[in-house]
């Protein structure tokens, strides 16, 4: 659901509060993978229909040619969640970009819902998000199946049988209780946290392991099976920023301060996800004998702030979930009751979608 805060500065950013809002209307029309019609999917739409910033809720049904008509006097955005046995959930906003004739628009519009069918869910490590910071600029190696850094020897006393026993915590990860490395990641950075630039890298410790960044979403989101081949040896990304004065809204009320804007970003979006490729073993001919694959199904968060995103540090922050199949196939299809992680605690730390 959208944040009563954000949508409380749409009605203050677009300087109109009207009641009752201009006419919606959008059929949703839910279809298959092999793009049939879907009837009697459950169907929740969210609108916002008074300045309460309270959503409404609908529950309605597709019908036998998966389709539902809406109309109503409505808000300017809001959401549907579309639900069938036998398949994912899946939800998708709608927004509209002007009025005329007291309509919004576009008017009478189809929106187009895939949902992806449930075929082999299986046990995967799999984490939704996970804030730590980069232990060094030097290349570090992250443990894919222990979710934490891999120290260098020398950096620490090795892990007691005790620790390595024992399932590691979650959170700001900075005991390095990792054993094997499957992603090393490093930072080269100039400048400070207000103006700079930074290369973020991701590298492999071994032959024919990889990573394959993603430029769009598949039509389900749903990133169900990791490619054979196209595997980088590394993936660069470079970031600049700088400082600019601008407006925020404060407890005080609007007021002039400081933004930093991400000008690298500006007509080059970062990859929307990425399929990796760890812990390969070739024969001697380079073709792969076994390998464990993964995907990180969102974009790669990362920045020079702290875990608070406030002050200045050496090195960088990364945000990052990801899905890893032990299985050693290719299938990506995850099931939510069969987390391998033992220890997620936190809410926003569990997948609850495949």
């Amino acid at each position: 659901m959208k944040p009563k805060a954000i949508l409380f500065l749409s009605f203050i950013n677009i300087g109109f509060a009207q009641d009752p809002f201009p006419l919606a209307k959008f059929t949703i029309q839910v279809i298959g993978e092999d793009q049939q019609a879907i009837p009697d999917a459950k169907l929740k739409i969210a609108s916002y229909e008074d300045t309460s910033t309270e959503a409404v809720f609908h529950k309605k049904k597709s019908d036998s040619a998966g389709k539902h008509v809406f109309e109503r006097r409505v808000w300017q955005e809001g959401w549907v969640r579309s639900r069938k046995d036998g398949y994912y959930e899946r939800d998708s906003g709608y927004h509209f970009t002007g009025i005329k004739d007291g309509k919004w628009q576009p008017f009478d519009n189809i929106i187009t819902v895939v949902l992806a069918k449930k075929i082999n869910p299986v046990p995967m490590y799999a984490i939704s998000r996970l804030k730590t910071e980069l232990h060094r600029a030097e290349p570090t190696g992250f443990d894919l199946v222990r979710h934490d850094w891999v120290f260098p020897e020398g950096e620490r006393v090795k892990p007691t049988p005790e620790e390595l026993s024992s399932e590691p915590i979650t959170g700001v990860l900075t005991r390095g209780l990792g054993i094997e490395t499957d992603i090393l990641f490093s930072v080269e950075r100039t400048g400070d946290a207000k103006n700079g630039a930074a290369k973020l890298k991701l590298s492999f410790p071994r032959p024919g392991d990889g990573i394959i960044p993603v430029k769009d979403w598949p039509v389900t989101n749903l990133f169900r099976e990791a490619p054979l081949e196209g595997y980088l040896p590394e993936f660069v990304w470079e970031e600049e920023w700088e400082t600019y004065e601008g407006t925020n809204l404060t407890k005080e009320g609007w007021q002039k301060g400081e933004n930093i804007r991400v000008k690298s970003r500006e007509g080059n979006p970062p990859p929307v996800a990425y399929y990796f490729r760890v812990r390969t073993v070739l024969d001697e001919k380079g073709k792969v004998v076994s390998a464990l694959y993964g995907k990180i199904p969102h974009a790669l968060h990362w920045g020079v702030k702290d875990m608070e995103w406030r002050t200045d540090t050496q090195t960088a922050c990364i945000s990052i979930g990801y899905y890893l199949n032990p299985d050693g196939t290719r299938n990506l299809e995850f099931d939510p009751k069969k987390n391998l992680f033992k220890d997620l605690t936190v809410d926003n730390q569990t997948p609850s979608l495949p």
